[in-house]
């Protein structure tokens, strides 16, 4: 959260020297554009300051995406806020079913979350260092009720503990999930 305020921060006083800058040199941006193109400030200087707030964002956003792709989130808590958010947004007699138990909704959750294009991350016994999960290995894997581990398809043998995935990805997917209750609605 600090990151987000810091970010924020730093994105508004940016602005405020470029606003400075343009001020104390006697134009705005519209002038500016003209005097730099030597063209109409139309297309071309639209396209040149969606170019520089890219590059904006870059600098200021850039090391803080990073930073979330190498933070990773539980199984079972990505599982449970992906719930909460299905139920925000409507989907969940559709995605879950009105007549499952709590913990049979929760375990749909975490094997929708297997099926879905997010990075995963576990231990496989009995070492003790987290690497990535193949995908070609997710396909036969199901999670275990109540824990972060995965198994095989019967259940008898865990095949990962510690089992967590990317937070990046999982907001993306989370983002999508909106994106799809929205369209639904509208297309109602």
């Amino acid at each position: 959260m600090a990151r987000v305020f810091t970010a924020a921060f730093l994105g508004r006083i940016a602005a405020y020297l470029f606003v400075a800058i343009c001020a104390a040199l006697g134009f705005g941006p519209p002038e500016w554009a003209a005097m730099i193109l030597g063209t109409d400030p139309s297309l071309l200087a639209r396209a040149g300051f969606l170019i520089l707030a890219a590059l904006t964002f870059a600098v200021v956003a850039g090391p803080h995406l990073v930073g979330l792709r190498r933070q990773t989130i539980p199984l079972k808590e990505a599982a449970q806020i992906a719930y909460e958010t299905a139920e925000r947004a409507g989907l969940i007699g559709v995605a879950y079913g009105l007549d499952q138990t709590p913990a049979e909704r929760l375990l749909h959750s975490m094997d929708t979350l297997l099926v879905q294009n997010i990075r995963f991350y576990g231990q496989k016994p009995p070492s003790t260092r987290k690497v990535r999960i193949p995908k070609s290995e997710l396909e036969n894997l199901h999670p275990r009720a109540g824990s972060n581990e995965l198994t095989d398809i019967i259940g008898r043998k865990v095949e990962y503990e510690d089992v967590s995935l990317s937070r990046l990805d999982f907001w993306w997917y989370r983002i999508a999930m909106r994106v799809n209750a929205i369209i639904g609605r509208w297309r109602r």
